[in-house]
């Protein structure tokens, strides 16, 4: 596995097992966020996404395999790979290989105040 020793950000996720999410860097615009996130999952540990009503995230495989499960796709994204991850369902994340680590762009609209 990568180097496990927690990214430089902000801490949003972590599990008794060593899984971890970090908020990366984010970018603001009039209209939208863009949020990287560097994701670490071990084990059986899972994350479940919340549906949104936003454009689809994108995730890149840095070591291992993820296995990302919507009520419209199975993915399998293995080291190196890039998928499209539909934002309209909750997305499960998980690992298909022992451990996973994984950058993951979402793009949040902003709302009107």
């Amino acid at each position: 596995m990568l180097d496990e020793t927690s990214p430089d950000g902000v801490e949003m996720w972590s599990t008794p097992a060593g899984s971890w999410a970090y908020l990366l860097n984010g970018v603001e615009t009039s209209h939208t966020s863009v949020e990287l996130w560097k994701w670490h999952i071990t084990g059986s540990d899972t994350y479940r996404s919340a549906p949104a009503d936003a454009p689809d995230s994108m995730v890149t495989v840095l070591q291992g395999v993820l296995r990302a499960t919507s009520a419209v796709a199975d993915l399998r994204v293995t080291e190196g790979a890039s998928a499209t991850l539909p934002s309209t369902s909750p997305v499960t994340f998980g690992t298909a290989s022992d451990a996973v680590d994984f950058l993951w762009v979402v793009t949040v609209p902003r709302r009107p105040a």
